[in-house]
């Protein structure tokens, strides 16, 4: 027992010994002294001031250690530092106190002299910039010269993990140290802002959503370092203390969110790990709005924790992307590991087990360059791919081009041919079958036309060069027109065409008359082609709701409908509902793509709905103007007037009565027969719509009432044809001497004009002759090629000049060109008329470059023909 207690006394001495701390000795010849050996320290349970801290001599702790390192603080640090006697009076040396540590929130330093407190200076983050001994990032404060018994007290108070150097060093020492952080950190200014130029010059130029998140990453993390070396509180807002704080917060929550929105564009996660991609972007958008936006008690401790969580997802993102073989996966996983490596050393310097070297504090800064240089390096090669893969898909659309104008010009040769025979075919005396045979067949040659049609504005869209001509129409007319063509084809089957315009005020708009036309055309012929019974109605009204009014129109069948399963994929290419579809009803899956497509060229779109044994509903949308001058719109003189109206149809039924309701009369109605003859017997009415089966029996019709009706009959005073449109009820209620002389069209007859017309396909010549004679025109000379055009020029007199522009010899480009420069004789100006297959986007307007006045294309259209000639012959 005694053994032991001499054993612990001799140990205890020798600890007293050993840990007696020493006063430090200074005498001015070395250039640096790491002075944290000889510092005793306190950690106080409650706030003191310095007079009570000295006071506390006896419970100063000696530290021992080669540096200050006490990570997180809950309370002050107090540091105490004693000298021994010397440095007399005759020394002329003058030497700082220098601590490393960048940010001390609040750092107060006395100087005692004999006992008595002879200097203080408080100073610290928190504090103006003005407040420090020198203009450095470190914290450093003069000390004068000392005799006597002399002490230092620091007090420090921090927010983040505590480890410094501690040292006492002369003024070419701390100049040579604030060189060397000055020259390293002037590499890493550098390095940023050139990663921030490049980044910035990309996302401007190329404006993808990678580039701009890797451009957007740049900039904060140069903020961040801004804030990390204490560069932004030294130089940009010294006056402003509290910006240092938030700003590194800030800065440091968008350095980690961006990262993570940008790993998630830059792999491409979306498409390859959604889930994963959602996560992370969640966690990176939440991560910066509670950096933003701190206001919840427990954002920062949910942000801390998403601080973690957002480079982990990061870095299974890039392992998995690499997996995958994604794209640029390799040279992010690297990058982000090199960052993360050199925050995990910057943590291990900061904590004290690592040596805290100056070095260590530009970690962050240099493994974010690192990372910087390796991304930017792996979003060249991206943009290089896209660049590839955009070139080549450039020369596909053009060579998809140029193989859709030779085919188009090769195809529409032989059907005009086609066409125009049997519309000349038509017109001789051809007994039953033989004019059923050949409606058959010009049925069909138009069907193939219109594939072709729908296969060259596919092309012209996906090349973005489908032009649109914006014109002034009346809209009403127009789906009058439309809806009654179709209704013509549709006689021998029990489907109800239905017209609803009511809803339209101002008819005369101004858009794309043609398009607008297509898209209906192919709507119409979409939903009868499914509609075996019932009806197809079309309801219009112009939208005024926005800035820019629209055009909705929906079109509604009672056809065999369509299943969910179906619709999302209903309006892709060459798409049908499913195969038995095709089967059944035939058709390419063009016409609802290209309507759909033509609906956002005209600014809006189309969507369907559908019930699958029940019908659909396709609606669709354009942007409209309306035009600056919108006539009265007609309004026939009813208005007190009573209607009877019967139709078995009561959709139709429903809108015959809008229009009578909306110009004043008092309408009555019934889809039962019986009951209408019933109603019709006992009152009067002024106007009666029948739409039934058969006559009327002559016993019910009373003087002065007009009587529209189905089936005609001689004694009936209007006819009544369906669908029954806006336009056509208006003309049936309408008295004959009520109707203007504007109305009528007055034919033209041809004057003796004579013509050229340079074609070198014999069918289609025969066509074309056989169509300009049936306009009247008798004086025809022909050409097969530019050459003999241009001879027969020379040689008499000619009116129009109809050319053809794919010819052998010399084509028609160059016989026009010639013709212009006088090559032709007197007639240089001539009006030339382009009448080719040639149908893409261009031909037009090379043909009007070349010389040329005017441009049809194959397969001629009669009307159009016509109305070209009386346009250029008469002027």
């Amino acid at each position: 027992m005694r053994v032991k207690s001499v054993v612990l006394i001799a140990l205890l001495i020798i600890f007293c010994v050993t840990s007696e701390v020493r006063a430090l000795t200074l005498d001015g010849s070395q250039d640096s002294v790491n002075v944290a050996p000889y510092v005793e320290y306190l950690i106080p349970d409650e706030t003191l001031s310095v007079t009570e801290v000295m006071a506390r001599k006896g419970d100063f702790i000696p530290h021992g250690g080669d540096a200050i390192n006490f990570g997180f603080l809950q309370h002050d640090l107090w540091l105490r530092l004693r000298f021994e006697q010397g440095n007399e009076p005759g020394a002329e040396f003058r030497q700082y106190l220098l601590l490393s540590k960048i940010h001390i929130r609040q750092l107060d330093y006395f100087h005692f002299v004999d006992g008595q407190l002879v200097r203080e200076r408080h100073t610290g983050t928190d504090r103006f910039y003005a407040t420090r001994d020198v203009d450095a990032p470190q914290f450093i404060f003069r000390l004068d010269k000392r005799v006597g018994d002399n002490e230092l007290v620091l007090r420090l108070r921090t927010s983040s993990p505590l480890h410094t150097d501690l040292s006492i060093s002369n003024a070419p020492y701390i100049l040579k140290v604030g060189t060397d952080h000055q020259f390293l950190y002037g590499m890493i200014l550098g390095f940023f802002a050139l990663a921030i130029l490049l980044s910035g010059t990309l996302a401007y130029t190329t404006r993808q959503r990678s580039i701009i998140y890797g451009f957007l990453l740049m900039c904060s993390a140069f903020a961040f370092s801004l804030t990390n070396s204490g560069f932004g509180f030294s130089n940009l807002w010294p006056e402003t203390p509290g910006l240092n704080p938030f700003v590194s917060r800030l800065s440091l929550g968008f350095c980690f969110g961006m990262t993570g929105l940008f790993a998630t564009e830059f792999l491409e996660l979306k498409r390859i790990a959604p889930r994963l991609a959602l996560a992370t972007r969640l966690s990176s958008i939440f991560l910066i709005c509670t950096m933003i936006f701190p206001v919840f008690s427990f954002a920062p401790v949910f942000a801390l924790a998403i601080t973690f969580l957002v480079p982990i997802l990061t870095l299974i993102s890039a392992c998995y992307a690499t997996s995958k073989k994604a794209s640029g996966a390799k040279l992010l996983l690297v990058g982000f590991l090199l960052y993360i490596a050199c925050v995990v050393t910057s943590s291990l310097a900061s904590f004290g087990v690592l040596p805290n070297e100056f070095e260590y504090a530009y970690l962050l800064d240099i493994g974010m360059i690192m990372m910087a240089i390796i991304l930017a390096y792996g979003l060249a090669l991206k943009i290089n791919e896209r660049s590839l893969a955009a070139a080549v898909s450039t020369e596909g659309v053009k060579a998809k081009s140029l193989f859709f104008a030779i085919m188009s010009h090769e195809i529409r040769t032989p059907i005009n041919g086609v066409l125009g025979m049997l519309n000349l075919l038509e017109k001789q005396n051809l007994n039953e079958e033989q004019g059923k045979l050949a409606r058959y067949a010009k049925s069909s040659a138009q069907t193939l036309l219109s594939l072709i049609n729908d296969i060259l504005d596919l092309s012209k869209i996906e090349a973005g060069k489908l032009d649109l001509e914006p014109i002034t129409f009346d809209v009403v007319d127009l789906l009058d027109e439309v809806t009654n063509s179709f209704a013509q084809l549709e006689t021998n089957r029990h489907i109800e065409m239905i017209l609803d315009t009511h809803h339209i005020q101002q008819r005369y708009i101004v858009s794309d008359s043609g398009r607008l036309r297509q898209i209906l055309n192919n709507l119409l012929s979409n939903a009868l082609k499914f509609t075996s019974e019932g009806e197809v109605e079309i309801h219009a009204q112009i939208v005024q709701n926005t800035l820019d009014p629209e055009l909705l129109i929906s079109v509604r069948d009672t056809g065999i409908g369509i299943s969910d399963q179906q619709l999302p994929r209903l309006f892709d290419n060459f798409t049908q509902a499913d195969e038995s579809t095709t089967r059944k009803y035939g058709g390419t899956g063009l016409g609802l793509s290209i309507a759909k497509q033509l609906c956002k060229l005209l600014g809006g779109n189309l969507s369907a709905t559908s019930t699958p044994g029940i019908g659909s509903i396709f609606t669709f949308s354009i942007q409209i103007e309306l035009a600056s001058t919108q006539p009265l719109k007609p309004k026939p003189a009813i208005q007190g007037k009573k209607a009877l109206i019967f139709d078995p149809c009561p959709a139709a039924m429903r809108v015959s009565k809008n229009y009578l309701k909306a110009w004043g009369a008092e309408v009555h109605s019934t889809p039962v027969e019986q009951k209408f003859f019933s109603i019709l017997s006992r009152e009067f009415f002024d106007i009666v719509i029948y739409c039934g089966s058969k006559a009327l029996p002559e016993d019910m019709i009373q003087p002065h009432q007009l009587i529209l009706a189905q089936p005609v009959s001689d004694y009936h005073a209007r006819q009544l044809s369906k669908p029954i449109s806006e336009t056509a009820l208006v003309r049936s209620l309408t008295k004959p001497e009520e109707v203007s002389e504007t109305n009528v069209i007055a034919t033209v007859r041809p004057k003796p004009y004579k013509l050229l017309l340079v074609e070198d396909n014999f069918i289609n010549t025969e066509v074309a002759l056989g169509i300009l004679e049936d306009c009247g025109y008798h004086q025809i000379e022909t050409a097969e090629n530019g050459q003999e055009a241009i001879d027969l020029l020379k040689q008499e007199q000619f009116d129009l000049v109809l050319m053809d522009c794919q010819m052998p010899i010399l084509d028609g480009y160059e016989a026009t060109r010639w013709i212009r420069a006088g090559k032709a004789g007197e007639q240089s100006k001539v009006p030339i008329i382009a009448m080719t297959a040639n149908a893409m986007q261009g031909d037009r307007e090379k043909c009007l470059a070349v010389g040329m006045d005017d441009y049809l294309s194959k397969p001629i259209d009669p009307d159009k023909l016509t109305k070209t000639l009386q346009q250029w012959l008469t002027n």
